[in-house]
């Protein structure tokens, strides 16, 4: 009988080991769902290649029902960003209360993900926003919140309603919809868009960054690149956006932006 040598076994050991370790990529493995309130990270270079990124954060997790604060800190290939308003990632308990699983979407690319390991602090209470600031309530209450406004995003219905009270932000809102799933108005959008943009700083920069970011998707869409870059360009130069809506706008003017998670999405996965 002969036995392989002894460095072939090892590379083998260290194959099958990566294959049974490695974290799935099937949104159906991960039953949870994190909101991001807030998170801070910092990029680590090797040779002027982004090899690492560790940062932290606080976001609220929502599983058999029940709305938690938590506290994370990170080290993993890419920045985790803050969600999108209301918007949830996927996770999944790797230690429980200990140690959470995130499936996070590639920017650009559709059905692509990749994993990112948190070590957490689960809290007795839910955070929420109160005026612009984290602030944080009993679990109870807020669950209260989220059924008066049909929030619950374990189970699809990821966007609270009843909860916009400016008439400044209904146009932007109205134009998400236009865009989101597969049968898009994207007329409809772009006229509701271009007066955001047109007006002499009446706008906060959340609106003003994500009307420009839409109109280059559309342009992209359209496959009007240059008028796409246009509209990435302008979104990359307004003061006060979110950092994750810089990298969106930064992104497109590397390459077409025709995939963006909140608008493209399956329901349930990622939104």
């Amino acid at each position: 009988m002969t036995y392989p040598g002894y460095p072939t076994f090892f590379l083998l050991m260290i194959f099958l080991a990566g294959s049974v370790f490695a974290e799935s990529k099937d949104p159906a493995d991960y039953p949870l769902r994190v909101h991001i309130f807030s998170s801070t990270g910092t990029t680590f270079y090797r040779y002027r290649i982004p090899d690492e990124a560790r940062g932290q954060g606080r976001a609220n997790i929502f599983e058999n029902g029940e709305p938690r604060g938590i506290e994370f800190t990170y080290d993993c290939s890419k920045k985790v960003e803050p969600s999108f308003q209301f918007e949830t990632y996927l996770a999944k308990w790797n230690k429980k209360d200990a140690e959470l699983v995130l499936l996070l979407p590639v920017i650009g690319k559709a059905g692509a993900y990749f994993t990112c390991t948190l070590k957490t602090s689960v809290k007795e209470y839910a955070y929420f926003m109160n005026g612009g600031r984290l602030d944080s309530e009993p679990p109870a209450k807020y669950k209260a919140w989220m059924a008066e406004h049909q929030y619950d995003p374990v189970h699809g219905k990821n966007s609270p309603t009843g909860i916009i009270s400016s008439r400044a932000f209904a146009p932007l809102d109205e134009a998400r919809q236009c865009l989101t799933g597969v049968k898009k108005n994207a007329e409809r959008a772009r006229n509701l868009l271009l007066p955001l943009v047109q007006k002499s700083g009446n706008e906060d920069p959340q609106t003003l960054v994500w009307a420009a970011i839409y109109l280059g998707y559309i342009e992209d869409r359209a496959n009007n690149r240059q008028a796409a870059i246009a509209w990435y360009e302008k979104a990359s130069h307004i003061e006060g956006a979110s950092p994750g809506s810089l990298n969106l706008a930064n992104f497109g003017l590397r390459q077409p932006l025709v995939w963006i998670r909140h608008l493209d999405s399956p329901p349930g996965q990622g939104q």
